[in-house]
């Protein structure tokens, strides 16, 4: 498994992901990991209707992650993995997943969050996974785009 990009957005596949990323990033498969969207066969139509037919869409929870990371099963394939929040990533870290960077591309406002830049509003857990994820020495990237200009999250947190 080679971990092309992970990225943190809350809109998971869309338009930035099919027409920005996909052209700048060599992958064939695209893991969206969330436990709510796993158990929703609709959704998976979806978001296998939106992205190039050469390209593998598969949606697992955490605890089927864990099992496919153990099992070898992505290893044939150049990742591109979608999760929704920080808290995935660590959650991702715990599977056995090596990641040592995290484009952040989207956490919308919601009620207790604090804008910080554009697409990206955080709270006080947010704030709290993002340091942990420093600690573990992984480079964290604000970057809606691929040419857009990298941000390094935590200068916007402290």
């Amino acid at each position: 498994m080679k971990l092309v990009l992970i990225r943190i957005d809350d809109r998971l596949i869309h338009g930035q992901i099919v027409e920005g990323w996909l052209k700048y990033i060599n992958v064939n498969c695209i893991v969206i990991i969330n436990d709510k969207i796993s158990n929703d066969p609709m959704q998976r139509v979806l978001f296998n209707m939106v992205v190039p037919s050469s390209i593998k869409v598969e949606v697992f929870s955490f605890g089927e992650i864990a099992e496919r990371v153990k099992n070898r099963y992505l290893d044939d394939y150049n990742l591109l993995v979608l999760v929704t929040s920080p808290h995935d990533v660590l959650k991702l870290i715990r599977t056995g997943m090596e990641i040592d960077s995290v484009n952040i591309g989207g956490m919308h406002y919601s009620s207790g969050k604090k804008y910080i830049l554009p697409s990206i509003s955080i709270d006080e857990e947010d704030k709290n996974a993002f340091m942990k994820l420093e600690q573990l020495g992984i480079n964290l990237e604000v970057r809606l785009l691929p040419l857009d200009e990298r941000k390094n999250i935590m200068d916007y947190i402290k």
